[in-house]
């Protein structure tokens, strides 16, 4: 009898803004390595990068892609693309905040700026944390660390609470350190709400990664380990 075969599942382009508003939740599992991107290195870098872009004529900007497995939950489990996608969603918690101080200090608060500021805090606001319509009104947020209590952290910083009291994990260590190089990065480079109103828009709506998800882990690995072979046997 022949043998059927099946087209892999087409990877989808997701503007950052798409990644993270979206009802899929993605769950960074317990066997990933710790979050590791030194926040003068890594992070720093990428900070730079999209600066350069949003100064730049350019129209979008990919950054790479990810891959994923769907779970029985219907959340996608990474297997690659963790280091970038916690810190682009620590950068826009990061970005959030320092909006909120630039409105703060140009309007006295951000109710009384400007419809299109409002707009675009809450905008951004909706990102980095989602708030049910029911009686319980709970919050969700756009990724799940499964491992080094590093959900237990970003829920603080989406929430505004104060950052966990105690020695802090390898994982939250870095990604502490990830928030407060963004602000910094954020308050030194841009001195105005509109400028870190553009910025947060080069990002939510000009830059994008791909995503292939696919049915199950041991095709997620697959795909990961023949991308990351470079030609060997």
């Amino acid at each position: 009898m022949a043998r059927n075969y099946k087209r892999p599942d087409v990877p989808q382009l997701l503007s950052i803004g798409e990644l993270f508003s979206r009802d899929t939740t993605l769950t960074i599992p317990k066997w990933q390595r710790e979050y590791s991107w030194d926040a003068d290195e890594e992070v720093r870098q990428l900070l730079e990068d999209l600066q350069e872009f949003i100064a730049s004529s350019s129209h979008n900007y990919v950054l790479g892609s990810i891959i994923t497995f769907s779970l029985p939950d219907g959340s996608h489990a990474v297997v690659d693309g963790q280091q970038r996608t916690v810190t682009l969603y620590t950068l826009l918690i990061a970005a959030r905040d320092q909006l909120e101080y630039r409105l703060t200090t140009e309007f006295g608060s951000v109710a009384n700026a400007s419809e299109g500021f409002k707009a675009l805090h809450l905008t951004v606001d909706s990102i980095t944390r989602k708030v049910s319509m029911d009686v319980d009104a709970k919050i969700s947020f756009p990724i799940f660390m499964e491992y080094g209590g590093g959900n237990q952290l970003l829920a603080a910083l989406a929430i505004k609470a104060p950052k966990p009291i105690g020695t802090l994990t390898v994982s939250q260590t870095n990604i502490w350190n990830a928030y407060e190089k963004s602000r910094d990065f954020l308050d030194k480079n841009f001195a105005t709400a509109a400028q870190v109103g553009e910025y947060i828009r080069g990002i939510i709506q000009g830059t994008f990664i791909v995503e292939t998800n696919v049915g199950d882990q041991r095709q997620a690995l697959d795909i990961f380990f023949k991308m990351n072979v470079r030609g060997r046997a």
